[in-house]
C-alpha cells in the first residue's frame, strides 16, 4: 500500500459526544499519513517531476501529510460511506458547508457539526491534507511535497504569480488568495520581470525595472525581501500585476493529487490504525478542490496503480468548479491559483471526447478513466458565479460548433440558477473575507445549500445503485437556455448598473511555453438566459426565483472605492430587491408567499431536487428575506 504508516496524533469525541441517533456519537482524528510511491508506475509517469524526487533504497519517493476523520465511534453503526474532502487552501470545508454550521465558525471552528445533517445520516467524514504551500497556521491541514532536484541541486526556473490589490499598498506579498507563492532566488532576482494590467483579457505591460524590487515597506523603511514585491508609485487598487520571476524551490507539487487517491484506498481496506474499511468512498471538492478532483480524474488517477481495476472513489461531487482544472501538477505550480492563463484554462472541459476545432486536439476530461474503467459516479453542481467566470459553459456546449456536448452517462451537470460562488445570507454584505474586495450592490442572497445536500445523497444512492439523480439541468442552446454574457447584461442595463462586457474574463487557447502565457483565440462561453423578472431560466431554480423578491445574479460590479468599477467582483453575484409596493402587490402578504414558497419547494422535493426535510429550511428562508425585502 502507498500509506505505509498513519500515525494518530489526537483523538477526541466530536460535537462533546452528541449522539447522532442510530449512528451513535462520533469522535473526531487527527493523524499524519506517510506515503511511499514508485515513481516506475504507469500512472505515477504522468506526475511531473516526481521521477526527480529522492528515493528511498527500494525506489519509492516518500512524503506525508495531514488526515481528519470524524467517524462513529462504533464504525459498524455508519452508513458505510466516506465522504473524502479535497481541503481548500488548507481549510477544512466540510462539515460546515452540508451541515449549515453558523457562517462565524467557518473560519474558527471548521468542524462545527452544525444541524448534524451528515451525521444524522451516517456519513463519516475525511480531510485529507495535499496542497505543499498551504500558510503553517492552526486548523489549516499541512502536506510535505518532495523536492525535485537536479544532481542534488536545487532546479532553477521561473516562478508567475499574480497581485490584485483592493486597497493602494506600497509592497504586497508575493501570494494568491493568502497562499505564499515561491521565494525568489536571490542571486538570480535580476532577472525578474513585473507586468500590469487594466483587466484579465488586457494586454500585460511591462513595469520598468527601476521601479520595484524584491522588497517589504515596514516602519523602518523598505527591506529586502524574498516574498514580497515593492513599488515605487505604490500598488494601484482594481489593477492586476503579474510578478516572473527565478526560484530555486521546487515541490513536486503533483504529489498531493496522489496523496489524496492513497488516502482512499487506504481508508477503504479493512483493520489497521483506524479499523477502516468503508463499502464507499465519495470524493468532495469546494471550488479550488473541485478543480483538483477535474485534474485527478483527467490524469486517469481514479485507481489503484498496483490493482487497477480497484478504483479509489465511486462517486465525487465536484462543486463550484467550473469546466477548469488548476496548476496541481506543474512543475513551480501554484495550488491556490485561479485566473492566470496556463494549465487552469487547457483543453478539454468537457467529459465526453471531442475535437477542438480551436487546436486541433481531441481530448475529454474523462478519456483516460473510461479507458481504465475508473470513472466514478458524478455530480457537478455550479452555481452562476462560474458561468459568468466563461468557463462553466464549456463542459455542456461546444464553444466552436454552437452545439450541446453530449452528456456522460457517469456524470450529472446541474446549475443551481440564480446564485454565487459562496452560499448566500439574508443579511447585506458588500465585502468578501478572501480578497477584500467591495462590490457595488449587496452580495447575492440565496442560500443554496439545501441543493447541494440533495446533490450528495442523490450521489450516494446512485453509488449504491439504489435510484438514478434527476437528469443534468444546465443552460442549452438546443432548448433556448443559453445567452451570451453580452445579451443579458444588455437585457438588464435599465434595471442595474452592469459591467463592461468586453472586459469579463474569458478562456482562450494558451501556450505558456514563456511566462506570462500567451493566449490565441476564444472559446465562447455562455450563461444562462433570463426570465421575464431577469432571473435565470436555467438549471434547478429555488423559489427565490419561482417565486421572486427581487432579482439575483452570479456577478456583481467591484465598488468605485477598489477601483475597477466596469469589471466584476471575484466569487460573488447580487441581489437587487424590488421595490416593496411591487412585492406587496404581486403577494398580496407573507403568509400568502410562504404558501406559494413552500408549494414549489415541495414539487422541487417530488423530483428529488431537495430533501423533504429540507422542505421547512427553504420556507424559514425564504421567510428571512421577505422581512429584509420589505422592511
Amino acid at each position: 500500500m502507498a500509506v505505509e504508516r498513519i500515525d494518530i496524533t489526537h483523538r477526541e469525541p466530536y460535537a462533546g459526544g452528541a449522539d447522532f441517533g442510530p449512528h451513535g456519537p462520533f469522535e473526531l482524528i487527527r493523524a499524519r499519513l506517510h506515503y511511499a510511491v514508485n515513481p516506475a508506475l504507469e500512472d505515477h509517469r504522468r506526475i511531473t517531476d516526481l521521477e526527480l524526487a529522492p528515493r528511498g533504497d527500494d525506489g519509492c519517493v516518500r512524503f506525508s501529510g495531514d488526515l481528519v476523520l470524524i467517524r462513529p465511534v462504533d464504525p459498524s453503526l455508519g452508513n458505510g460511506t466516506l465522504v473524502q474532502e479535497v481541503p481548500n487552501r488548507g481549510r477544512c470545508t466540510l462539515p460546515g458547508a452540508l451541515n449549515r454550521a453558523p457562517r462565524e465558525n467557518s473560519l474558527t471552528d471548521p468542524h462545527h457539526p452544525g444541524d448534524g445533517f451528515l451525521f444524522r445520516r451516517g456519513f463519516s467524514l475525511a480531510s485529507v491534507a495535499w496542497q505543499w504551500n498551504a500558510p503553517d497556521v492552526p486548523l489549516l491541514l499541512q502536506f510535505d511535497a518532495p523536492e525535485a532536484t537536479e544532481n542534488g541541486q536545487p532546479l532553477i526556473g521561473e516562478a508567475i504569480t499574480d497581485l490584485r490589490p483592493s486597497t493602494a499598498a506600497a509592497s504586497m506579498p508575493i501570494a494568491h488568495l493568502g497562499q505564499p507563492g515561491y521565494p525568489v532566488s536571490a542571486q538570480h532576482a535580476d532577472q525578474a520581470r513585473m507586468y500590469v494590467r487594466d483587466f484579465e483579457d488586457d494586454e500585460p505591460r511591462l513595469v520598468s525595472s527601476d521601479r520595484w524590487r524584491f522588497a517589504k515597506a515596514t516602519p523602518n523603511g523598505v527591506e529586502p525581501s524574498t516574498m514580497d514585491l515593492w513599488l515605487a508609485d505604490g500598488f494601484e487598487p482594481g489593477r492586476i500585476y503579474e510578478i516572473v520571476y527565478p526560484t530555486d524551490r521546487c515541490p513536486v507539487v503533483g504529489t498531493g493529487l496522489l496523496a489524496f487517491r492513497d488516502a482512499a484506498l487506504a481508508l477503504r481496506d479493512p483493520g489497521g490504525e483506524l479499523q477502516r474499511g468503508y463499502e464507499r468512498v465519495i470524493g468532495f471538492g469546494i471550488s479550488q478542490s473541485g478543480r483538483f478532483l477535474r485534474h485527478l480524474l483527467y490524469l486517469g488517477l481514479n485507481r489503484d496503480p498496483d490493482a487497477p481495476t480497484r478504483m479509489a472513489f465511486d462517486g465525487m461531487h465536484i462543486h463550484v468548479a467550473g469546466g477548469i482544472r488548476g496548476e496541481f501538477n506543474r512543475r513551480y505550480g501554484q495550488p491556490s491559483q485561479l485566473f492566470l492563463a496556463g494549465p487552469i484554462h487547457e483543453y478539454p472541459f468537457a467529459d465526453c471526447v471531442a475535437t477542438d476545432s480551436l487546436t486541433g486536439n481531441e481530448d475529454g476530461l474523462l478519456r483516460r478513466a473510461d479507458e481504465q474503467g475508473s470513472t466514478p459516479k458524478i455530480v457537478a453542481t455550479n452555481t452562476s458565479w462560474e458561468y459568468w467566470r466563461g468557463d462553466a459553459s464549456l463542459m455542456d456546449i461546444n464553444p466552436a460548433t454552437g452545439a450541446d456536448e453530449p452528456p456522460h452517462p457517469q456524470a450529472r451537470h446541474y446549475l443551481l440558477a440564480g446564485t454565487q460562488h459562496s452560499t448566500g445570507q439574508a443579511e447585506p454584505i458588500d465585502s468578501f473575507y478572501l480578497t477584500d474586495d467591495r462590490s457595488m450592490y449587496r452580495h447575492n442572497a440565496i442560500e443554496h445549500s439545501p441543493l447541494m445536500r440533495a446533490a450528495l445523497v442523490n450521489l450516494d444512492d446512485w453509488v449504491r445503485g439504489t435510484s438514478d439523480p434527476p437528469p443534468s439541468n444546465v443552460p442549452s442552446l438546443a432548448s433556448g437556455t443559453a445567452a451570451s454574457r453580452a445579451d443579458v447584461l444588455d437585457a438588464l442595463s435599465a434595471t442595474l448598473t452592469v459591467p463592461d462586457a468586453s472586459r469579463l474574463s474569458r478562456v482562450r487557447t494558451v501556450d505558456d511555453a514563456t511566462l506570462p502565457a500567451s493566449e490565441g483565440a476564444t472559446y465562447q462561453g455562455y450563461v444562462s438566459a433570463l426570465d421575464a423578472d431577469g432571473n435565470e431560466a436555467a438549471g434547478w431554480r429555488l423559489p427565490d426565483l419561482t417565486q421572486p423578491l427581487g432579482i439575483h445574479t452570479g456577478w456583481n460590479p467591484r465598488h468605485p472605492e477598489t477601483g475597477g468599477e466596469d469589471l466584476t467582483s471575484h466569487f460573488v453575484g447580487l441581489t437587487q430587491w424590488f421595490e416593496r409596493d411591487e412585492i406587496v402587490s404581486r403577494y398580496g402578504s407573507k403568509d400568502r408567499y410562504l404558501e406559494l414558497v413552500r408549494s414549489d419547494a415541495t414539487a422541487l422535493a417530488a423530483e428529488s431536487i431537495l430533501l423533504e426535510e429540507d422542505v421547512e429550511i427553504v420556507v424559514r428562508e425564504c421567510a428571512r428575506r421577505w422581512d429584509i425585502a420589505v422592511s
